[in-house]
């Protein structure tokens, strides 16, 4: 009779793991499925609002294999500082993001390589300004 009441607990405790874990699974299964449908759904709205002059850059090229944009610097709420870290009669400056929240401008030399990156975070009237080859010689605010 002990044997049977033992048996039948541990069926009981098996059976009730087995459930758990079962459940575990099938949530998380779940959850993956809803973070997937998610980004799925978020990419598709940034695809639809993204603008023609939303340019993105990976390894100095455009997304479209499109030359950038050229810009007049002196127009920008950021020459003061570009002008003031970077040699802008050594390098040319080519705009290759530019939309709500940030500008991004790569300085490139007369052997058209990339040596200066500058990015200005608009909201915050935030400018960085990097030397490709040593890092950030700049990050403060204009006002």
């Amino acid at each position: 009779m002990k044997k049977l009441i033992l048996l039948a607990g541990l069926l009981f405790i098996i059976t009730a793991l087995a459930a758990c874990g079962d459940n575990e699974q099938s949530t998380d299964t779940a959850d993956n499925e809803g973070n997937e449908s998610t980004t799925t759904e978020d990419e598709n709205q940034n695809a639809d609002t993204e603008k023609p002059e939303d340019k993105e850059v990976t390894n100095g090229n455009t997304e479209n294999n499109e030359e950038a944009a050229d810009i007049d610097l002196t127009k920008l709420p950021e020459y003061s500082p570009i002008k003031n870290h970077i040699d802008l009669d050594a390098h040319h400056p080519v705009v290759v993001e530019d939309n709500e929240g940030k500008r991004i401008i790569l300085f490139r030399n007369e052997k058209n390589q990339e040596k200066y990156k500058s990015i200005f975070i608009k909201e915050e009237e935030r400018v960085k300004i990097i030397d490709l080859d040593k890092g950030e010689i700049f990050n403060g605010l204009l006002k």
